[in-house]
């Protein structure tokens, strides 16, 4: 069954998953509630955060000594997001909540993103659901990278830090 959806952009701009932990007051975090207090009840919503976590959040946190390391981290950001979706999902009451899992664009963040790809899928995985919501997680990663699995395929390419239109 083929189903023509619609979707509208809303931006977060410089969110990081750990910035939805409901004690955080930096502005991402309060743009992120304005933003989704603006879902119509009852949609599909996609989310597509984590890839500012791996370039910098989840490396200054384990130097600082705050997590031992990468598994550490990234369960517990999975589980950040996994509470922050529960709670958009029961306060917007939506129907479908789409996970898109962080890019492996850029060179030097690959081998993180995908760590952190692995990890979130372990916590969100652990759940079909987020409030009234179904919950669907997906990771294009496999699909974008070549044969080695450590590099972009050619007609992916863009600028070294975004994901060509093509990807989708």
């Amino acid at each position: 069954v083929t189903e023509r959806v619609c979707l509208v952009g809303k931006l977060v701009t410089g969110l990081k998953i750990w910035h939805l932990r409901p004690e955080s007051t930096f502005y991402p975090s309060k743009n992120f509630e304005r933003i989704t207090a603006t879902l119509p009840e009852g949609s599909d919503v996609m989310f597509l955060f984590g890839e500012i976590d791996c370039r910098e959040g989840v490396l200054q946190s384990i130097d600082r000594g705050k997590y031992e390391n990468y598994e550490e981290a990234f369960t517990k950001l999975g589980h950040i997001y996994l509470d922050a979706l529960k709670r958009v999902a029961t306060k917007r009451k939506l129907r479908r909540v789409f996970v898109h899992l962080p890019l492996a664009i850029i060179d030097v963040t690959r081998e993180l993103v995908l760590q952190c790809c692995y990890y979130m899928r372990r916590v969100l995985c652990t759940t079909a659901t987020v409030g009234p919501a179904k919950l669907i997680v997906f990771d294009v990663n496999p699909r974008l990278l070549d044969d080695t699995k450590k590099n972009l395929r050619a007609e992916y390419k863009f600028d070294n830090t975004h994901a060509s239109p093509a990807y989708l």
